[in-house]
């Protein structure tokens, strides 16, 4: 589950910075492991901005407000919000984050994709990754087809899975795709301003005005909005004059293979610490083309970590230094862990997970055994 939502400036009204930070908070809840944002000028240039904080201490940054002051004005034309709860692909590394974008085209995806490989792999002189996400499909067959239009909607049909999603690209300027199959899209509207978000509480909190009443800064209560969910199995192109084209767009209808499962962590600490094993484990495959495994040998117990002398092992390990033995951190466990040989190899024990009770072994205590 992750959070989406957009913005397409349709009169005078600029998109402000605040609205991208309401969106990103009032999505965090859907996603806190990235956040990032897109912004698109009438003329079809893109920058992107993520990185993998939550959204509130994201917006809270001096990055985000360098990005802002450098690039929102009031020639912005359409903006992208996402808060990600990943599920494939490690937010450590910033490719793996949404907006994800690769030269051309840019995509924002709530959702889970079971055919992605099966879609680089057939065609692989058509598609090319740019990350390990599952959602950098759509991004692939997007730049592949090299603008937004109808047939476009029809080509992202070959992916099997459930999706919210929302992309522009550089060749199709002041154009907008969303597609929707199972997952929440709802759009909101005022005669300056097109919004859509995977919650209709969130295009709330950034639709309606701010103005100064009695001296006092408030948030006008019940300003001239509009609502409707997006059809589910559909695929929308917004312009300038609004909705301009649509056409069915099904990746998870009857003739696929069902509702995907989101299997995710719900908590935020446990997904991180995972998710910069992943990113260390993706880094140590690059290196050596092998693929590493995060877990350790059966623990052996020791009666008491004073038989043996010990030091603390910072995160970035010298290989050559690397030993036999490590006490568990986890003060609950205490077991001593001897590493095989291949984990010898490791640049960092923060690739380990104990065997006895499933911590990581950074930070543990390297035994010399006599």
């Amino acid at each position: 589950m992750c959070g989406i939502a957009g913005i397409y400036r349709i009169g005078k009204r600029p998109i402000r910075s605040w609205q991208l930070q309401m969106l990103a908070t009032k999505l965090q809840n859907r996603g806190e492991d990235a956040t990032g944002f897109a912004l698109m000028d009438p003329s079809g240039h893109i920058k992107v901005f993520k990185n993998n904080d939550p959204a509130w201490r994201l917006c809270a940054s001096k990055d985000f407000e360098d990005f802002c002051r450098k690039n929102l004005n009031a020639e912005t034309q359409i903006a992208l919000i996402h808060t990600r709860k990943w599920t494939v692909g490690s937010p450590v590394h910033n490719e793996n984050n949404h907006p994800i974008v690769d030269g051309a085209g840019c995509i924002i995806h709530n959702g889970m994709v079971g055919n992605d490989d099966v879609l680089f792999n057939a065609n692989k002189d058509k598609l090319k990754r740019s990350c390990q996400t599952d959602s950098d499909i759509f991004r692939a067959i997007l730049d592949h087809h090299g603008c937004i239009d109808k047939e476009l909607i029809e080509d992202m049909g070959a992916v099997n899975g459930t999706a919210a999603v929302a992309a522009i690209h550089p060749n199709s300027p002041g154009k907008l795709l969303l597609l929707r199959d199972s997952n929440p899209l709802v759009i909101g509207a005022t005669p300056d301003t097109i919004m859509f978000a995977s919650t209709k509480e969130a295009i709330h909190a950034a639709l309606k005005p701010w103005v100064k009443m009695h001296n006092i800064d408030m948030q006008v209560h019940a300003p001239n909005l509009s609502f409707v969910p997006m059809p589910n199995e559909a695929g929308w192109i917004i312009g300038p004059k609004g909705l301009e084209d649509f056409g069915e767009f099904r990746c998870n209808g009857s003739r696929r293979q069902g509702n995907l499962k989101y299997s995710t962590s719900t908590n935020y600490f446990e997904r991180k610490n995972r998710a910069e094993i992943e990113a260390a484990l993706e880094t140590s495959k690059k290196k050596t083309g092998t693929a590493l495994t995060p877990t350790s040998s059966v623990p052996t117990k020791v009666s008491t970590t004073s038989e043996a002398s010990s030091r603390l092992l910072t995160s970035k390990a010298d290989p050559t230094e690397m030993p036999d033995w490590v006490i568990c951190p986890n003060a609950e466990c205490g077991f001593h862990v001897q590493l095989a040989e291949d984990q010898k190899g490791l640049d960092s024990l923060s690739l380990l997970l104990c065997g006895n009770c499933n911590a990581n072994l950074h930070g543990a205590v390297v035994t010399i055994i006599n």
